[in-house]
């Protein structure tokens, strides 16, 4: 017997679910079913981790948005650098299960900044602020 697809707002709301990918042609958020685990093994979250084997949902952005515009925003912590500094070692070393994941260099973060860069037209500051309110 096939199990019951999730739903968009079990998708939202459940933290196995990561948010990886952004797709404005489609105006969909990309999440793959994954665990802190897998989150912390890789070395980059961008299109250099292989999520084939994952389980992958796209749920229409301004449903995304609508199901957590409520949600408080949350504080992120950024390291900006430049590349070749060591940032993947300072990652692994703040990366404690059960105090701090680090993200090292989020594919959905890219994609983001390639189209502000772009000068993406229409693209609201809810698509930021959903997108980071989902990488905490």
């Amino acid at each position: 017997m096939d199990a019951r697809a999730p739903t968009p707002a079990e998708i939202l709301f459940d933290a196995a679910w990561f948010p990886d990918n952004v797709d404005f042609s489609r105006n969909t958020f990309g999440f793959v079913q994954t665990n802190r685990e897998t989150l912390s093994r890789q070395p980059f979250l961008d299109s250099r981790w292989d999520r084939s084997p994952l389980p992958r949902v796209d749920i229409p952005i301004s449903t995304v948005i609508a199901a957590t515009e409520h949600r408080p925003r949350p504080q992120v912590n950024f390291i900006w650098h430049t590349a070749f500094c060591c940032s993947t070692l300072l990652s692994r070393c703040l990366d404690i299960p059960g105090a701090n994941l680090a993200l090292k260099e989020p594919q959905i973060l890219i994609l983001l900044a390639e189209a502000k860069r772009a000068g993406q037209r229409g693209l609201p500051n809810a698509v930021f602020d959903t997108a980071l309110n989902f990488l905490t």
